[in-house]
C-alpha cells in the first residue's frame, strides 16, 4: 500500500519522493510473546524453543504457536514475555542438544551450550 511518511533524514541520505519498504509493528497489550519463525523447531508432534538460560547456555522448551506469518510468530504457551530465545541457528542448537543427549552429557532437559 503506498503511504507518506516523515523520517529523520541524519546525513541527508534519503532522497525526496523515493519509494521504500516498511515493517509496521503496532503494540500488543495482551503481552503475548512473539518471536521468529527461525527460532521455532519441529520436534514429533511438537514445537520447541531454545530459551537462554545464561550467556552460551540454552534449554529447550516445548511451545504452542499461535499465528505465524513465516517471520514472525506467537506464542500462547510457554514462553513468558521477555525471555531470550535462539533466534538463528535453531536448528544447529538443537542438532548438540541431540548429541549430548545421545552421548548422556546434557541428557535431562535438553541443555546445550555453544
Amino acid at each position: 500500500a503506498a503511504m507518506r511518511a516523515v523520517v529523520p533524514n541524519p546525513g541527508h541520505r534519503l532522497r525526496a519522493a523515493t519509494f521504500g519498504q516498511a515493517t509496521l509493528y503496532a503494540a500488543d497489550d495482551a503481552r503475548t510473546p512473539t518471536v521468529p519463525s527461525a527460532s521455532l523447531v519441529t520436534r514429533g508432534g511438537g514445537t520447541v524453543v531454545y530459551v537462554e538460560d545464561a550467556p552460551g547456555r540454552y534449554r529447550r522448551r516445548s511451545v504452542t504457536v499461535g499465528e505465524d506469518d513465516g517471520t514472525y510468530a506467537t506464542i500462547v504457551r510457554g514462553l513468558q514475555p521477555g525471555e531470550r530465545v535462539v533466534a538463528k541457528g535453531s536448528l544447529l542448537v538443537d542438532a548438540q542438544a541431540e548429541r549430548q543427549a545421545t552421548a548422556g552429557a546434557g541428557a535431562e532437559g535438553g541443555e546445550a551450550g555453544t
